[in-house]
């Protein structure tokens, strides 16, 4: 085997993790328009270019396109190395049921990638912040970025409102948890009931839910507005790597003893993880992984589907979190703009390249 165990933290199986043939081939063409390689010598002209434009050209030089799967980094289905979209692989159990998982989401995940194309519509709502309304919100749904069947939306403001919990205090957070439910949390869930559901080994999810003091993870939240961001995409990283170091610009460093601690109990949960396929102290013993924080890191089971909430001043075990949420997303009707028409979260069949030669069944994303 070339592993033995697995950790997949922020977007496991998402749609936006791979691609079909047609998206790379449209990308491809895209930047052959863009870089004016498209008609003569076309390998040898991409060669000749400066590395850094083609890095600046693959995530903001391209004709502003809806891309229904994946991203300017996400591997393609060639038919070859990779033959079907993960997320069918994983649904029908053909992955390796051997090896221990451990998977998990942050609670801000949605804030990402607001201040990225801050040209788009759907940018400009989110800049509202706390004056964003519920017309905003719909304007998002249906059009912009998500493309919700307008019929839908009762169901879908049943669900996310302000104040139906806690965390949805304005229409801003109430818009970014349904972007980071549907690109991340939704996803982590799926994957880890069909984890538990093909594999012999145990499956762990956690959730973390705290707000980094330092700054936030680049391109998390609005521009100039820290408080946006939350506990953003990626923030969970110095944690489980201990970036104590304010000097480095790549590390949100920690501040304060108890983000220290926080780091040091989800450190020994992943070091527990990599070392014996459990999370929790070896033979439930308080060695040096042991922390004032740490609780029993309860398994991940079909009928039992527990995680741990990974917070400040307390961590916490949790079962069937985001359920009502995600039981929603999982069923939601959406207008794909690349099929012209409603189609359900159910798959969907879609021809496959000629190349290939196969058909290819395939989840349609809200989230662009």
């Amino acid at each position: 085997s070339l592993y033995h165990k697995a950790a997949i933290e922020s977007g496991a199986y998402s749609y936006w993790t791979a691609q079909p043939m047609q998206e790379a081939e449209q990308q491809y063409d895209d930047l052959l328009a863009s870089t004016g390689c498209r008609i003569f010598g076309k390998l040898s002209c991409l060669l000749s270019l400066n590395a850094k434009r083609l890095l600046r050209i693959s995530w903001f030089g391209l004709p502003p396109r809806r891309k229904p799967y994946g991203c300017p980094f996400a591997p393609t289905v060639d038919g070859v190395e990779l033959q079907r979209l993960p997320w069918e692989l994983r649904d029908e159990g053909r992955f390796n049921t051997q090896v221990p998982v451990l998977l998990g989401y942050n609670k801000d995940e949605g804030t990402l990638g607001i201040d990225l194309q801050p040209s788009l519509p759907g940018c400009k709502l989110y800049e509202k912040v706390s004056n964003m309304t519920a017309g905003d919100f719909a304007r998002l749904l249906t059009g912009f970025q998500f493309w919700v069947d307008p019929a839908r939306l009762p169901d879908v403001l049943d669900v996310y409102s302000v104040n139906s919990t806690d965390d949805y205090t304005n229409w801003y957070w109430v818009a970014t948890h349904f972007a980071g439910d549907y690109a991340f949390s939704c996803p982590s869930r799926r994957t880890a009931r069909a984890l538990s559901k093909f594999s012999s080994s145990a499956v762990f999810l956690y959730y973390f839910a705290h707000t980094p003091r330092a700054k936030p993870f680049p391109f998390a939240g609005v521009r100039g507005r820290p408080d946006t961001a939350g506990a953003s995409h990626a923030s969970e990283l110095e944690f489980v790597f201990m970036m104590t170091d304010p000097a480095d610009p790549l590390a949100q460093h920690l501040i304060g003893d108890d983000e220290m601690l926080l780091s040091k109990t989800m450190a020994g949960y992943w070091i527990n993880f990599a070392r014996a396929s459990n999370p929790n102290p070896l033979g439930g013993a308080r060695d040096s992984t042991y922390t004032d924080l740490t609780i029993d890191w309860e398994p991940f089971k079909g009928g039992h589907e527990a995680s741990i909430r990974l917070d400040l001043p307390r961590l916490s075990a949790m079962v069937g979190r985001d359920n009502r949420q995600c039981d929603l997303i999982d069923k939601l009707g959406v207008v794909s703009a690349s099929l012209a028409r409603a189609v359900p979260m159910t798959p969907v069949r879609i021809p496959q390249p000629a190349a290939v030669g196969r058909s290819l069944e395939r989840e349609t994303p809200l989230l662009v």
